[in-house]
């Protein structure tokens, strides 16, 4: 019977833990903290929205640096005065084409006048010719003699006219009139007039030369074709009408 009532004692000693104090402590607390989440869920929510924008914003503001610093070192290279940043171009003619002023410059002039007036030529050839571009200056005894500018060339023309139509005048005067008949309508023009004989003109660069031959006398004369004048025009050479080219004389050696 004692042993009965010990058992029984102890039974009655021992509680299951929900009937503890401790045990609701714990229930309570975990009551509170979710009913906490459920009255303010978005709390959390901003705090990590908060944190990743101040991260982009940090992110943002370090590449903002970085271009910046980019552009800085750039402008500073291109402002830098140091030679192997620079690039430096030899005169040559596929470069950018330049205009150059040949009215300023006229026949007679030095190298060296030509060039401070035009500046440095874009070359230079072994017999001291000047080239601009396409335009030519040729020099003779270190001066400008000829050249291809319109200004340079129709002075060279009107310079050497004289000279160049006594030239022409005598080579025109002097070919025998079967090779100037052969050669009318390619070279030459011809025309009978009563009272001087056969008449060829020829066209030249420098004036109209006019060539009459006078058959009965056997007297060829050449003209510098003036359209203001009544005349034929001046007189450039006269001499014996060549009526055919001399035969070749060949020479046989036994």
């Amino acid at each position: 019977m004692q042993n009965n009532s010990r058992i029984s004692r102890q039974k009655k000693r021992k509680k299951p833990p929900y009937k503890k104090w401790w045990f609701w402590l714990i229930i309570a607390i975990f009551i509170i903290g979710g009913i906490g989440n459920i009255i303010d869920p978005v709390k959390n929510d901003n705090s990590t929205s908060a944190q990743t924008t101040n991260e982009k914003k940090g992110k943002a503001s370090k590449n903002k640096a970085r271009t910046y610093k980019a552009k800085k070192n750039d402008k500073s290279v291109k402002k830098s005065p140091n030679k192997k940043n620079e690039v430096t171009t030899t005169p040559s003619t596929k470069a950018k084409v330049r205009d150059w002023n040949f009215n300023l410059i006229t026949l007679g002039m030095t190298k060296k006048e030509v060039e401070d007036i035009l500046g440095k030529p874009t070359s230079e050839s072994l017999l001291g010719n000047l080239e601009y571009g396409k335009d030519k200056l040729t020099f003779s005894n270190g001066k400008l003699y000829d050249g291809t500018p319109d200004n340079i060339k129709n002075a060279a023309i009107q310079r050497d006219k004289p000279e160049k139509l006594k030239a022409f005048a005598k080579r025109f005067g002097t070919k025998d009139a079967e090779s100037v008949q052969k050669l009318v309508g390619s070279a030459y023009a011809s025309k009978y007039i009563d009272g001087q004989g056969m008449t060829y003109a020829w066209t030249t660069d420098y004036g109209t030369l006019l060539r009459v031959d006078d058959t009965q006398n056997r007297i060829t004369t050449v003209y510098l074709y003036d359209s203001n004048t009544n005349g034929l025009g001046q007189e450039l050479y006269q001499g014996q009408t060549i009526l055919q080219k001399a035969p070749t004389i060949h020479n046989f050696y036994n």
